[in-house]
């Protein structure tokens, strides 16, 4: 269990477990038991950068602290998922309909035109919704931090527990076909903590966008490559937490 969880938190961040973990730790039952543990992962980031953003929001001007948040957020996590919306971006771009010329282009580490334009967006999207959060309830900031980094993961847990991984090699792993017991009982549990904390009528408008994030974006990827890559599951991490950060925004704006 502590191998799986520190092989979780590994690939999804940049907190120093790599040096717990041998080349034998990569085993393929690893990497399905630490799908259980990426909601446990955001929920450490969440902690870390929660209460660092209630630090740097009393320290600093709104736009100044927003900028700051994003940045530890991106360090934090390594851009990784980043990355995956850059590569996804290039390969939908590309207008390839067969399988393995989206794959080759999944691949290819070089950068192109829309994924620079997709990375730039991305990152003036979550720094607008940061500011605008932060500008007018420094604690709303944390829990939407805090739910956008939780809830991302457990998707991508669902994702990857439902879908067909798409290359014969990898980081991937061969899903079930359904999601297991143990994140049924997480997506549970987190719905029963969002009811209790959060009004039920945002929370289940919280969650009936995020699924439809999720079936939209799986559906895409098994129409493109008959199932999904480690990018996929990045880029939709990403598109998960700027829903939720605009919902978040939304909702609490005086406007509303």
């Amino acid at each position: 269990m502590l191998k799986a969880m520190l092989l979780a938190i590994g690939l999804l961040s940049q907190l120093p477990v790599a040096r717990f973990l041998s080349p034998e730790d990569y085993s393929q039952a690893n990497r399905q038991r630490a799908v259980h543990y990426f909601a446990f992962t955001g929920l450490l980031l969440a902690v870390i950068i929660g209460s660092c953003s209630l630090v740097i929001s009393s320290a600093l001007p709104d736009l100044a602290a927003s900028a700051i948040i994003l940045l530890l957020w991106v360090l934090i996590t390594g851009a990784l998922h980043l990355d995956g919306l850059a590569d996804c971006s290039d390969a939908l771009a590309a207008g390839h309909r067969d399988r393995a010329s989206m794959l080759t282009i999944l691949k290819t580490p070089e950068c192109g035109a829309i994924a620079v334009v997709a990375l730039v967006l991305q990152l003036l999207l979550k720094l607008a919704f940061i500011h605008a959060l932060l500008s007018q309830f420094h604690v709303q900031l944390a829990v939407a931090i805090g739910c956008a980094l939780v809830c991302a993961r457990l998707w991508a847990s669902l994702y990857m527990q439902t879908t067909p991984y798409a290359r014969e090699q990898g980081l991937g792993i061969a899903g079930p076909g359904r999601p297991s017991t143990a994140i049924i009982v997480q997506c549970c549990a987190l719905l029963t903590v969002s009811f209790w904390w959060l009004p039920a009528g945002f929370t289940a408008a919280l969650f009936c966008v995020q699924a439809l994030v999720f079936f939209s974006w799986r559906q895409l990827w098994l129409n493109r490559i008959n199932g999904y890559t480690g990018d996929c599951v990045g880029a939709m991490i990403e598109l998960q937490e700027t829903t939720i950060l605009c919902l978040f925004t939304v909702y609490f704006s005086p406007a509303a």
